[in-house]
């Protein structure tokens, strides 16, 4: 009897220890998006200079997790333009330009970024590089994918209207329809008439 009831009492043991619940481990993707989750938060509810620099580096460490998820770079630029500190957005611009994570999104912003410095020579070339880049895409996408190739149109004009190249304006009437040219045409329009200025602060204002 007391041979069956040691047995049951193993059982009921083992059935207990069966039942306590298993730590999952994540993986280092996911363990860089809870570091940037908490980046992000602790940085909009304390503007300390303290609470950001932790901010900063909880990115850093989820960079050395996951180095090829720009986001974690995007949720670094958004910091330092809170801050008013665009020259450390400039350097995350640059790195991710020399990168495989370089796009013209990023490109466009770096060449707004080094004409507000005075550097125009280099902005120029940023300027085209990101129409080289926009150009690529539009490529590659269908007439009937309106709303995208629209979008990727007024960025080519943001481009172009900033550059001081010509054959840079003439590649943007170059890669329209004719339908897509009378849609954008007043929007186009507008944007060209924007002081330059306002343009380049209003970029930086929407990346913070």
């Amino acid at each position: 009897m007391n041979k069956i009831k040691y047995a049951f009492l193993i059982l009921v043991i083992a059935a207990c220890s069966n039942n306590e619940p298993t730590e999952t481990t994540k993986t280092p993707q996911e363990q860089a998006v809870a570091l940037r989750d908490s980046a992000v938060k602790m940085a909009a509810q304390n503007k300390d200079a303290t609470s950001i620099e932790k901010s900063l580096a909880l990115l850093d460490q989820a960079i050395a997790l996951d180095p090829d998820n720009k986001n974690f770079y995007n949720a670094k630029m958004n910091i330092y333009s809170r801050s008013g500190d665009f020259e450390n957005v400039s350097k995350i611009l640059e790195q991710l330009d020399g990168s495989n994570l370089k796009d013209p999104y990023s490109t466009l912003q770096l060449g707004m970024e080094y004409e507000l410095q005075g550097k125009r020579d280099e902005a120029n070339k940023k300027y085209s590089e990101s129409i080289d880049g926009f150009i690529s895409i539009i490529d590659t996408m269908k007439v009937d994918h309106r709303l995208k190739r629209n979008t990727l149109i007024m960025n080519v004009a943001l481009a172009a209207s900033l550059s001081e190249s010509d054959s840079d304006k003439a590649r943007l009437e170059a890669i329209m329809t004719d339908a897509e040219r009378e849609n954008l045409k007043s929007s186009i329009d507008q944007l060209y008439s924007l002081p330059r200025e306002e343009v380049l602060n209003r970029r930086r204002q929407k990346q913070s």
